[in-house]
């Protein structure tokens, strides 16, 4: 319709060539933008994969995902070298665009995936290394260690049971093999739920301690969501939470079953005192 309506404006034959030159030009020109096209997908799994060995990299020293001042000096230094005619507003918005979703690639990557199988079942975590780098280097150096081979849960809270009414909480906690507590690695620093974005919802694998930058080997997992263990919260009296480092990913049956598990009215943790325990028979990567 187009092109009849057009070649009867032109006028005939004279009309007709007139748009078949506009047309070829206008193949041409996507032509060329289809080229672009394929040269920028392969540039971005270029760079994807330098993001990877990146990530790699990150992953042996515990460095963060994200720098915001990194991502300001690459979008400011991309301003610098525009030559036109993309406006650098455009630009920037466009490469912020590409940075967020490497940093995505970049977390995905970094995900690590432990199974534990214990006395009642196996359960899978995924930790997060993208968000709480220190914790969740940490918690893998105890894995690949085998720290928790012949580990043990040794306490489970519920309503039933609980030895806090002011704050009550729902969680199971793990400790490493008795033959290896002697052994633990150094108390880390705390990643606090403010800093991660991270927060104690129901699944959540987290670093159990006593005061700030005392988690070494024993973690737990919350059985709902736990508010009143992120930043902020009244569980702990310093108000400086726990640090949150993963999830569950498949096996939380396995989990309740834990925590519903038998307790006893004396041990380590009172009435919320695993009797007996249960073993972990061992625990590795996936």
């Amino acid at each position: 319709m187009r092109t009849a309506i057009l070649a009867l404006l032109l006028g005939g034959a004279v009309g007709q060539a007139a748009l078949d030159q506009h047309d070829r030009a206008l193949a041409e020109q996507r032509a060329k933008i289809d080229a672009v096209d394929a040269r920028i997908v392969a540039l971005l799994n270029e760079r994807a994969g330098i993001v990877r060995e990146v990530g790699r990299i990150k992953r042996q020293t515990g460095a963060a995902v994200s720098d915001p001042k990194r991502v300001e000096d690459v979008l400011n230094r991309i301003a610098s070298q525009n030559r036109g005619p993309l406006p650098n507003e455009n630009l920037r918005r466009m490469y912020d665009g590409i940075i967020r979703e490497m940093t995505a690639f970049e977390a995905s990557e970094m995900s690590t995936r432990v199974v534990f199988e214990t006395d009642l079942g196996a359960f899978t975590v995924e930790v997060d290394l993208a968000h709480a780098p220190v914790t969740a280097a940490n918690f893998l150096k105890y894995v690949d260690a085998k720290f928790f081979d012949g580990g043990y849960a040794n306490r489970a809270v519920r309503p039933d049971n609980t030895t806090r009414h002011d704050v009550e909480i729902q969680v199971i906690q793990f400790q490493v093999a008795r033959a290896r507590a002697r052994d633990q690695l150094p108390p880390i620093p705390l990643e606090r739920t403010s800093a991660t974005g991270l927060a104690h919802t129901d699944g959540v694998i987290s670093m159990a301690r006593e005061g700030p930058d005392t988690a070494r080997g024993s973690f737990f997992v919350a059985i709902g969501d736990q508010p009143a263990l992120d930043f902020g919260g009244r569980r702990n009296a310093d108000g400086q939470g726990f640090a949150a480092f993963g999830r569950v990913v498949s096996g939380m049956d396995v989990v309740r079953r834990i925590q519903q598990a038998h307790t006893g009215t004396s041990g380590a943790y009172g009435s919320e005192t695993l009797d007996p325990t249960i073993g972990i028979v061992r625990a590795f990567r996936q």
